[in-house]
């Protein structure tokens, strides 16, 4: 690669990332909308993942009602973003064929102006697709954590149930097992 190649593939560079920030805070915006409880709620439970070796029973109970709470709300804002995605799209389609039938030209000139002159059309809806994207995985994360938190906490339940002459059947089998 040349040096005047090299300059503008770095000046493109600069040029998709500086653009692909703006993008980034409005697709997480319109996510924090719908999710930002969910998202402080999973951050806390990260925290006391990080800090502590085990998380109590309570600590997990709460993971198991409050999660599917918040997600309760947060899939609203998964339909509500769909829309206006819809919307962003149905815009865009309607600019752009507007926009073909006004310009000049062959075939290919009107395309490329037409495409030319819907880029913010363009770009609005990757921000609601991303954004619905984004959103949509989250929830399925979360749906996979909820699953994950009550398998733990039906093991630590069996843990404190099963008993043998007052000791913890469990503690005590794990111990002949390390023994053996």
């Amino acid at each position: 690669m040349n040096d005047e190649t090299e300059s503008r593939v770095r000046s493109v560079k600069l040029y998709v990332e500086e653009n692909s920030e703006k993008i980034t805070v409005m697709v997480d915006t319109l996510v924090s909308k719908y999710n930002q409880d969910l998202d402080d709620f999973i951050n806390t439970v990260k925290e006391n993942i990080v800090r502590k070796e085990k998380l109590t029973i309570f600590e997990i109970e709460n993971m198991c009602l409050k999660i599917p709470i918040f997600m309760y709300f947060s899939t609203s804002g998964v339909e509500n973003i769909g829309i206006q995605m819809d919307n962003a799209k149905s815009v865009k389609d309607t600019r752009y064929n507007n926009e073909y039938m006004d310009a000049k030209g062959t075939v290919g000139d009107k395309t490329a102006e037409a495409e030319n002159e819907i880029i913010p059309e363009a770009l609005t809806l990757i921000i609601y697709q991303r954004a619905y994207k984004k959103l949509k995985q989250k929830l399925d994360v979360c749906e996979i954590l909820c699953r994950s938190a009550n398998k733990v906490l039906q093991s630590r339940i069996s843990d404190l149930d099963i008993t043998k002459n007052g000791v913890n059947y469990t503690q005590e089998s794990r111990m002949k097992n390390k023994e053996e």
